[in-house]
């Protein structure tokens, strides 16, 4: 009987276990989709690619989606001043964040399969 009542307290221990993993992945997966916006190119709508960041106006976009010196921002209209600045802090994350979004559609699969 008492052996019966240890497994049930196990059993029921480990399914709170699975839906505090299960409510902590939805929760990490909200908030990736959260930050996506603010990874996203605004001209080609990706994950932005070696970022560059419009002077003056501090958009950010693609290397390659950047207007060049004297064209239009293409989020704000502006006429951009001068070169685009890389930008090697948002490129970490923009890479970060690729890996990340990996790693949690495996983590769904997982959980879904188990």
């Amino acid at each position: 009987e008492r052996a019966r009542v240890l497994a049930g307290e196990r059993e029921r221990a480990a399914e709170a276990k699975e839906r505090s993993f299960r409510a902590t992945v939805n929760r990490l997966l909200g908030s990736e989709l959260a930050l996506e916006s603010s990874l996203t190119c605004m001209a080609c709508l990706r994950i932005m690619s070696s970022p560059a960041t419009c002077v003056p106006c501090g958009h950010s976009f693609c290397g390659g989606c950047c207007p060049p010196p004297g064209g239009e921002c293409a989020e704000c209209g502006r006429g951009a001043a001068g070169a685009a600045v890389q930008n090697e802090a948002l490129d970490a994350l923009c890479g970060k964040y690729a890996i990340r979004q990996q790693e949690l559609a495996q983590l769904q699969k997982t959980l879904r399969a188990g």
